[in-house]
């Protein structure tokens, strides 16, 4: 998730100009409309697992995450647009299903251990994923390369998470994160 999510983002205006030949206003007004969708979609990411379970949101979550990055560069310009406004969902609703599930999976004396892990990983990625992105662009003379490495990585990160939650089987996958008062 780490890698796919610092580079997709940190990329996003230029690859818009570059790719899509949007202009710089519009490019940075569809990031900032990214902003706005990321402030619901924990929400409706959150209380849609709770219902539904963890496995089809992280499905999906991943799923709109590999079809957000591929149509920054890919496909018609419009999905291009289009794109910023659902990463936003998957922004803050992949952490937030990841995070029910790991309260659901894992006993309460190891949670702190489960999240700082995920937490590492997920710096490294934040990390290394603008590094490699930032050097596929410039070696390729297009951004195309750099969102086609955070398409595969999400694929990658679907994987990993539909493993664990495999393992993660134990306990009941539908807990629901009790409400803070």
């Amino acid at each position: 998730f780490g890698v796919a999510h610092a580079t997709y983002t940190t990329f996003l205006t230029a690859a818009l100009q570059e790719d899509r030949h949007f202009a710089l206003g519009t490019a940075a007004l569809l990031y900032s409309l990214m902003g706005v969708t990321n402030i619901v979609g924990g929400a409706v990411f959150g209380r849609a697992s709770d219902a539904l379970g963890r496995k089809p949101l992280l499905i999906a979550g991943y799923a709109l995450m590999l079809c957000c990055a591929a149509s920054v560069c890919y496909g018609p310009s419009i999905l291009g647009g289009l794109s910023p406004l659902f990463y936003g969902l998957v922004m803050s609703g992949v952490p937030t299903v990841v995070t029910a599930f790991v309260y659901g999976s894992v006993p309460p004396d190891a949670t702190r251990v489960a999240y700082g892990a995920i937490t590492l990983a997920v710096g490294v990625g934040n990390l290394a994923g603008p590094l490699i992105g930032g050097r596929l662009a410039d070696a390729s003379g297009s951004f195309r390369t750099t969102y086609g490495m955070v398409a595969l990585t999400v694929i990658g990160a679907a994987a990993a998470a539909l493993i664990s939650l495999r393992i993660g089987q134990r306990r009941d996958a539908v807990v629901p994160v009790p409400e803070l008062r």
